[in-house]
């Protein structure tokens, strides 16, 4: 299942990047008039850049069918990706055809948002890129004090507005509008994109799961233990592994939806259960929380349980947490015992290795082997703990510092990327 996800994650990529533009450049390719012949090259610039505008648009709204082949932070960086490709070549085509009154006027004002909203995403938005560029970090950690995410959530749906300039940009075009095909294509995709959008936006603020908080539970300093109480119907769109965004929305500075990892199994056990680990506003907060708080839930994200499930028989296990990172691969080593699953469990040398009664338990299990500590493994450790076969799978959560670390070391050994997974878990 590894292997397959790869091999959809690239496909993903050639259908956003070269499939879904084609019909547009073939459909104007074909109707524009040879005296336009000159502005080809712009022209297509242009419809690929818009196409990409939509397709992060479409990406942006979470659907779930895709969530579920590969997963959101792999979508989160098509989509980051795709709107920077976007945004050169909205620039070339910019320099490369000159436009007046307001043609121009809103070409060029779609380009200055989109352009905007992508710069600022890349600092406050983009966890995929802050943590493997330290400095887009070290900016990030120095003015988020200011621009909450709340704010930030606002400033990126602009692009909606950006796409909107861009599509009257279009059809303000004489020559362009005259090409039926083309112009019917160009309105089908902004509505698919839009569309896609507001039933995203309706279901996460009209369409609302709610439930209410059970359980507030202090399991180390600066972790805080929610156990939220829904209905069965929520419960089975949770799986073991995932994450799920929740807000309250009768508190200030909590309204807006954040995500956070499943520890356990919800639709067996009848509610949910998160350890959240207190980094910024939101999750400071989160101690203070009464019993009986209304909370806003999501259904759940991600493709680790449907990895496992999916394995052959024979596939074994090594999952392998860092930190606070432990927390989904805690309900997969419940969930699935009857799984061969060698656990590796780390947490600073100042911080509580969490819920090792668990751990006790899982260890009864004749198919279940696990090591935990404070600070790094050693080398020598690594050498005795850490199976290595092609037989074995290698699921890594923690800080993608680490996660990093783990993927070049195993490749070093001769593991294959396709048997290597993580999940970038910052949004």
């Amino acid at each position: 299942m590894l292997r397959e996800h790869r091999f959809i994650f690239n496909m993903i990529w050639l259908i956003v990047l070269l499939t879904i533009p084609l019909p547009l450049i073939v459909t104007i390719g074909n109707g524009l008039p040879e005296v336009f012949g000159s502005r080809v090259l712009a022209i297509n610039l242009g419809v690929f850049a818009y196409s990409w505008m939509l397709s992060a648009i479409f990406l942006s709204s979470q659907p779930k069918w895709l969530d579920r082949i590969i997963g959101l932070p792999d979508m989160y960086i098509i989509h980051g990706v795709t709107a920077i490709f976007a945004v050169i070549f909205m620039y070339l085509h910019d320099q490369l055809l000159k436009s007046s009154g307001l043609i121009s006027l809103t070409g060029e004002w779609a380009m200055y948002i989109f352009m905007a909203v992508i710069i600022y995403s890349l600092v406050f938005m983009a966890g995929w890129l802050t943590s493997r560029i330290s400095i887009l970090m070290r900016i990030k950690k120095m003015l988020e004090k200011n621009f909450k995410h709340e704010l930030s959530m606002w400033i990126h749906r602009l692009n909606l507005i950006a796409a909107l300039l861009a599509f009257l940009h279009v059809l303000l075009i004489p020559y362009i509008r005259s090409i039926v095909p083309f112009t019917i294509l160009v309105v089908l995709y902004t509505v698919i994109a839009f569309g896609s959008y507001g039933h995203y936006a309706y279901n996460k603020y009209i369409n609302v799961q709610v439930g209410l908080l059970k359980n507030v539970r202090k399991v180390d300093s600066n972790i805080t233990e929610l156990t939220i109480a829904t209905s069965k119907s929520v419960l089975r769109k949770i799986e073991a592994g995932d994450f799920a965004f929740i807000s309250f929305p009768n508190i200030k500075g909590m309204k807006e939806p954040h995500p956070f990892s499943i520890l356990n199994i919800p639709e067996r056990d009848g509610y949910v259960q998160m350890s959240i680990e207190g980094v910024g506003d939101f999750t400071k907060n989160l101690p203070n929380l009464e019993i009986g708080e209304k909370v806003n839930l999501t259904r759940g994200y991600g493709v680790l349980s449907s990895m496992i499930e999916k394995s052959g028989k024979n596939e074994k296990f090594v999952l392998i947490g860092g930190g606070i990172g432990v927390v989904p691969l805690l309900g997969l080593a419940d969930k699935f015992d009857n799984k061969d699953i060698t656990f590796l469990y780390t947490v600073k040398k100042d911080k509580k290795l969490l819920y090792q009664e668990k751990f006790k338990l899982w260890n009864e299990r004749s198919n279940f082997e696990s090591y935990s500590q404070n600070g790094r493994f050693t080398t020598d450790q690594l050498e005795k703990y850490l199976p290595v076969g092609k037989e074995y799978n290698y699921i890594i959560a923690g800080p993608m510092v680490m996660n990093i670390a783990y993927e070049k070391m195993l490749k070093e050994k001769g593991i294959k990327k396709n048997r290597i997974f993580y999940e970038g878990f910052n949004f």
